[in-house]
């Protein structure tokens, strides 16, 4: 596989972190819906204040991961068209 998206809602942060840690150590291009790469630096206040406006509702992160930057810009390119 080339690149995976998740797009529709996203995966909550906690879910989202130990795949982000994985890809990240072994070079996968990491982006979100705008473009711009995914690091391990987490904003902790923004998180808690979305789990503290509503514990049922973590904050989602939708984002494309691929093994080489084009796919990922590209297919970030053909989600904006939709």
């Amino acid at each position: 596989m080339d690149v995976s998206i998740e797009f529709a809602k996203g995966f909550a942060t906690y879910d989202i972190l130990p795949g982000l840690y994985s890809g990240l150590k072994i070079g996968l291009t990491i982006l979100d819906l705008d473009g711009n790469p995914f690091t391990s630096q987490l904003d902790l206040a923004e998180i808690f204040a979305v789990f503290r406006k509503n514990s049922t509702h973590s904050k989602r992160t939708p984002f494309v991961a691929a093994k080489d930057p084009k796919p990922a810009e590209q297919a970030i390119r053909l989600l904006k068209r939709l």
